[in-house]
């Protein structure tokens, strides 16, 4: 059963969250060419989507689960948003700015997997 359980989360476990985020990014990528198109002001009416999204999380998380991933894309969101209303250059800097941000948190995650797996094999018995 535990052997099934690990076959069915490594290939499924954030499998679908990629995906969802990837096109959480092509909707907020389409929202902003169209406003470009309509020469209307950026975030303007996006942030009501931003909103409405944080709410609809905030009801997710109260009736059905305690972590809900729409909050966090509200949240990232705002931020995104004005990062893309700054520019290219602003864009380029704030993605090597997470990126460089990112690594240590990236290597401590990978190492308390990597140490946390090892922890398993031996406490069931498991030769490696």
């Amino acid at each position: 059963m535990i052997f099934l359980r690990m076959v069915v989360l490594f290939f499924v476990n954030g499998k679908l969250l990629g995906l969802l985020t990837i096109m959480f990014g092509v909707g907020l990528q389409l929202k902003y060419q169209q406003a470009l198109r309509r020469g209307t002001a950026w975030p303007g009416v996006y942030l009501w989507t931003i909103v409405f999204l944080g709410l609809e999380g905030l009801l997710h998380y109260t009736l059905v689960m305690e972590y809900d991933i729409l909050m966090s894309y509200a949240v990232t969101a705002f931020i995104v948003a004005f990062i893309v209303r700054l520019g290219d250059k602003f864009m380029t800097g704030a993605f090597y700015f997470f990126w460089w941000l990112s690594h240590p948190i990236d290597s401590a995650y990978f190492y308390q997997y990597l140490t946390r797996s090892w922890c398993f094999l031996k406490w069931y018995g498991i030769r490696y």
